[in-house]
């Protein structure tokens, strides 16, 4: 794997935090994880996986 490669690969949780930071920030809206890993198994067609409430 060529450093390319290698930067690409450790950069993309990075853009990806940055995605949700600027979504919530330009819309004033707090970040919640339960909803985000809602949307993203939903995105993933995998089947709803929320926590049940305590």
């Amino acid at each position: 794997m060529s450093s390319r490669e290698d930067w690409s690969i450790s950069t993309a949780p990075c853009n990806r935090y940055l995605e949700i930071l600027w979504h919530c920030l330009t819309r004033n809206t707090p970040y919640d994880e339960v909803i985000h890993v809602a949307n993203r198994n939903r995105a993933l067609g995998r089947s709803n996986q929320l926590k049940p409430a305590a």
